[in-house]
């Protein structure tokens, strides 16, 4: 490739650590695969957060970024400094809507002025859709990449036929909680569990009206990209790719947990807001294989203080060593306070850490299982690594993920809640004997060995993830 020819991708993530890792990865992918120079802007506080984790002297060991092929910029996201930008999505998607896309037309002019290699390509988050009109002005190929389960995805884009064919009130917002198939596609799912029902009513109504428009521009695109590969979510591909394009591109994992590289496992690390605790893969080290629960909620779920004790006596029950990420915000976004003496009594077999690098810890061979909140990029790194988890969703798309991972799939267990809505700490040390201990627990452990078979077979050259990036590789690139 001539210098003159270098292909060059602006990038543009949803603010949220779940949603900017998927993005980072496929930069990096860009970048290493297809010599690709990449822009990736996040907003000025997202980007201020990844700077003071890069800072932390835990973090420069593991902290990445190729700044000849990927430059990290920022533009504001509307909001004033005092407002929250986790609690209240659609205020957050609004601010983000009548701000951003003037900032980022101005800076992909001033590159295009100032700069040797002008851009070629916007890629967004497809949440982020707003912002494509800016590539319009441009005349440069545009992509959305949707980073969650590709069935979520096709619930959100058929909710207006659910609505007309009364299997939805026009609000979205169902009066009474029932088990219902809303598409033939899809296996059934509680009412009370649709992915935009989150906080009251007034908020999940906005979250419905969001998901319907924003996913009702996938019908004038031609690239929308996928987290997903295509034997994980066959039926729903099949079926979704009839009323829009859909290409699956996944796993968006770096090669060396693909592949095999151990020496490299320990050097590589997303672009994340929390700095990573590496002392826990030494800890790792010490342990027997597949001995090791490993628990982690994500960057949103929070627990009150009843719960957060009944998930620490459940782990202490075990018996078993665990690895437990601990938030500093875990509970209710107040200091974490864990039962009396309870790091006393599990010093020897337990390892608590703010932060971790979950892909180092689910590709270690001492890890046996994964309690999770069923995030999608933790469901689809725990598939990649042929980990069983245990499933503990919080909002959101977390419960059909779930459906997926305990009943179409089959590699998990669900965890239930007793009469107070708690999970009790019994019920947690019952799922990790079945899981690690007993004849359930090995088929689990076949199913997900297979999945992640599989889900390595898609990235190699002449399958199928392979050949939809390749296809999307050309368009942006114009070929």
């Amino acid at each position: 490739m001539s210098v003159s020819a270098r292909p060059h991708a602006v990038i543009v993530p949803l603010p949220a650590q779940g949603h900017i890792n998927p993005m980072m990865h496929l930069a990096k992918k860009l970048a290493r695969e297809d010599g690709f120079l990449i822009t990736f802007v996040n907003t000025d506080f997202i980007h201020a957060r990844i700077m003071e984790a890069k800072m932390n002297i835990k973090s420069t060991l593991q902290y990445h970024v190729d700044e000849t092929s990927i430059r990290l910029k920022s533009i504001p996201d509307g909001l004033e400094p005092q407002d929250s930008r986790t609690s209240d999505f659609p205020k957050v998607l609004r601010a983000l809507e009548n701000s951003m896309a003037p900032s980022l037309d101005k800076l992909i002019q001033e590159i295009n002025e100032k700069e040797e290699y002008k851009v070629t390509c916007l890629i967004v988050d497809l949440w982020m859709q707003f912002l494509l009109d800016v590539a319009k002005r441009h005349d440069i190929p545009r992509a959305a990449l949707f980073p969650g389960l590709t069935a979520t995805c096709a619930l959100r884009y058929n909710s207006p036929t659910l609505v007309s064919s009364n299997l939805l009130p026009s609000n979205g917002v169902p009066e009474e909680n029932k088990m219902v198939k809303y598409l033939p596609f899809l296996p059934p799912l509680y009412s009370a569990h649709l992915p935009w029902l989150h906080g009251g009513k007034t908020e999940s109504e906005l979250l419905f009206e969001l998901g319907q428009r924003t996913t009702a521009k996938m019908k004038d695109m031609e690239w929308t990209l996928f987290n997903s590969f295509y034997d994980l979510e066959a039926p729903v591909i099949d079926e979704f790719s009839k009323q829009v394009g859909v290409l699956p591109i996944g796993p968006l994992i770096p090669p060396q947990f693909l592949h095999g590289d151990l020496d490299q496992k320990r050097t590589v690390n997303n672009t994340g807001l929390w700095t990573e605790e590496l002392e826990c893969l030494d800890w790792l080290d010490r342990q027997s294989p597949c001995s090791v629960i490993y628990v982690s909620f994500g960057s949103f779920a929070m627990f009150n203080a009843r719960q957060l004790e009944e998930l620490a006596l459940g782990l202490e029950a075990t018996q078993k060593p665990f690895l437990w990420v601990v938030r500093n915000d875990l509970m209710d976004g107040k200091t974490v306070a864990l039962p009396s003496g309870f790091t006393e009594r599990i010093k020897d077999r337990g390892c608590l850490v703010s932060w971790a690098p979950q892909l180092s810890v689910l590709s270690h061979p001492s890890v046996a299982c994964f309690i999770t909140h069923c995030g999608w990029n933790s469901t689809l790194e725990s598939i990649s690594m042929g980990v069983p988890m245990i499933c503990w969703p919080y909002f959101a798309d977390q419960f059909l993920d779930r459906t997926y991972i305990v009943e179409v799939w089959k590699i998990g267990l669900a965890l239930n809640t007793n009469e107070d809505g708690l999970i009790p700490k019994d019920e947690i040390a019952a799922a990790v004997k079945r899981l690690i201990s007993e004849e359930e627990g090995g088929e689990i452990k076949k199913r997900v060995t297979k999945l992640k078979g599989n889900c390595r077979a898609a990235v190699k050259e002449g399958e199928s993830s392979y050949n939809n990036y390749k296809l999307f590789v050309n368009a942006m690139k114009r070929k």
